[in-house]
């Protein structure tokens, strides 16, 4: 899995190990998307930064096996973000 999804991986399907932390970023005008997660095998975990780096991050951390997809609603001018997880 990459070190860090944005907005570009939005219907890609991620497989990880349990244990193992991706990270994703949401700049420009999906900054203000806020990811949900449907499922129970990913934990999503806001990362707060003291400056700002120009984009929202959150840690993903695989929690269990099993399937998750991660989404954000669209917003007007925003197509909606979806990204299935896959941990084993």
């Amino acid at each position: 899995a990459p070190a860090v999804l944005t907005q570009d991986d939005t219907g890609r399907t991620v497989t990880l190990p349990v244990g193992d932390t991706t990270q994703l970023r949401l700049s420009g005008r999906w900054r203000d998307a806020t990811p949900t997660v449907d499922g129970t095998a990913i934990v999503l975990v806001p990362v707060d930064y003291e400056t700002d780096p120009g984009f929202r991050a959150w840690d993903i951390r695989a929690a269990a096996p099993g399937e998750a997809v991660l989404h954000t609603t669209g917003h007007p001018g925003v197509r909606p973000l979806r990204i299935t997880f896959r941990i084993r």
